[in-house]
């Protein structure tokens, strides 16, 4: 015969039952993300720049525009955060990631100038702040000769040598004399090279003021 159970009994389970389901529930809370002490928040990603790649721009002759695009998008940008030696753009055309395009700058005619996106307003969806970001480069006047190489600042920009340098590789021969004379690279040392094959190597070629290249 089967032996019943007592109302004391009954209580007793009851009770387990309810604490049963109250403890599944606080460990559901826990672990399922809504907000309890133990669930696993997303890690928080801060939004970056993708381009320019290089926080050094080198050297250009203008600048109209700024373009910079992030790794995801973002939100809260404004003109008013990038600025150029503490000036800020006027006007901003992008969306989502990019590319933004600043401009309406106020730059000086030469010189170093200072590129900086400011940190604070920017965010991603999550709401994690960009952290700023900055970058340099110098301002030349296109017509110009400052090294007084023979050789314009445009050009100069254009071959990716040095404005302020009239030997920008070191190798003995002014950049006007390597550019002048296309078998010659005013970036590399070649100073030893041969290219006529006529037994007289490159720099002693330009100080007997004869032709490298044929």
């Amino acid at each position: 015969m089967k032996k019943k159970l007592n109302q004391q009994q009954y209580m007793i389970i009851i009770g387990i039952a309810i604490i049963s389901v109250f403890v599944i529930y606080i460990l559901y809370q826990n672990f399922s993300g809504n907000g309890g002490i133990l669930s696993i928040k997303k890690e928080s990603i801060t939004p970056k720049i993708l381009s320019p790649v290089s926080e050094n721009l080198g050297d250009k002759t203008k600048l109209d525009t700024f373009q910079v695009e992030f790794d995801q998008p973002v939100f809260n940008l404004k003109a008013s955060d990038l600025s150029i030696n503490g000036i800020p753009a006027k006007n901003i055309v992008g969306s989502g990631a990019g590319p933004y395009i600043f401009y309406g700058f106020s730059l000086p005619d030469k010189g170093n100038i200072k590129i900086v996106l400011s940190s604070g307003n920017i965010k991603n969806q999550e709401g994690d702040s960009f952290a700023g970001y900055s970058w340099t480069l110098r301002l030349f006047k296109y017509n110009e000769d400052d090294d007084g190489d023979g050789i314009t600042n445009q050009i100069e920009i254009e071959r990716k040598t040095d404005p302020t340098k009239k030997d920008t590789d070191g190798d003995g021969m002014d950049d006007a004399y390597e550019i002048n004379n296309n078998c010659l690279n005013p970036n590399f040392d070649d100073s030893q090279a041969d290219p006529d094959n006529d037994g007289i190597k490159n720099y002693q070629e330009y100080r007997g003021g004869t032709a490298p290249c044929r």
